[in-house]
């Protein structure tokens, strides 16, 4: 692990491992998620890539920011350019789960050829609002568990139908990374105030009316590669289909049997992936 500082004075966490000579890739967690995320597919992928992960502000072993108005989208994504320049890194392939594709997509309007291919996993340029507001529904919430198994005995049985023919260690290696241990239970591994950065940033989206739509036509020239959960419910079909419309190059595919938000080594998303970075 190793740390670096923004602009605005915090340390900021990220793994930076492999010095292959394939392009280096920059992994970007979803909302209230971190670099461990990325675990199983950066042990999987077998290329020669360097990987770089980053805890954006206050997810894992970043600081906490005194402000909670900066955590948000372009916020985080100037911090994501400002490790690649701490590193020395001028482009780099950026995968972005969920939020961290959001991330990508911004990097590359805030410093256009600082994106040299994208992967949006689970997310687009819209995101489906009723999906949010199942996020916002426990968000920033104390978690009602005592102990990780209780935790995960209960995703278990709310998330069955979604995630199809996971055990029961699948589900506590989610919470597992979704959660901290506190002195009376489980604690958030996060800022709480990231729910109200994500309901003031779901109020300007619904007032702009376009989402991310005039940040993805920034990608015409660039390769995208598009992962959507079978039963997500932040990506819909819809918005995928418009997306290929959009770009009809875009490289896309269907992880079967999951939900929101996929761990990458599925053997969809792996081979994907894999045959992005072998076009490069």
């Amino acid at each position: 692990m190793a740390f670096f500082t923004t602009a605005d004075g915090l340390r900021l966490e990220y793994l930076d491992e492999g010095q292959g000579a394939g392009l280096p890739i920059l992994c970007l967690a979803g909302l209230t998620r971190n670099k461990s995320d990325f675990d199983y597919m950066a042990r999987d992928l077998d290329r020669s890539n360097r990987i770089v992960r980053l805890d954006c502000r206050r997810r894992g072993g970043s600081d906490y920011d005194p402000d909670w108005t900066n955590y948000n989208v372009v916020k985080e994504a100037e911090d994501a350019l400002a490790l690649l320049d701490h590193l020395g890194i001028h482009d780099a392939v950026i995968i972005g789960t969920s939020r961290g594709g959001v991330l990508g997509m911004l990097m590359q309007q805030i410093r256009p050829g600082a994106v040299k291919a994208l992967v949006l996993s689970d997310v687009g340029p819209d995101v489906d609002f009723e999906g949010l507001r199942w996020i916002l529904s426990y968000i920033g919430m104390k978690p009602p568990y005592k102990t990780m198994d209780e935790a995960a005995t209960d995703f278990a049985a709310k998330l069955r139908d979604i995630f199809v023919g996971h055990d029961h260690r699948y589900f506590l290696d989610i919470v597992e990374r979704s959660y901290a241990v506190g002195e009376d239970g489980l604690a958030l591994n996060y800022d709480g105030h990231l729910r109200d950065a994500t309901e003031a940033q779901m109020k300007v989206v619904k007032d702009d009316g376009h989402g991310l739509w005039p940040v993805f036509a920034l990608f015409q020239d660039i390769p995208v590669l598009a992962l959507k959960a079978e039963n997500s419910d932040i990506l819909s079909q819809e918005t995928l289909d418009k997306m290929i419309a959009v770009k009809p190059d875009l490289r896309h595919a269907i992880i079967p049997g999951l939900g929101h938000i996929p761990r990458l080594n599925e053997p969809v998303a792996l081979g994907a992936i894999r045959d992005l970075l072998d076009s490069l």
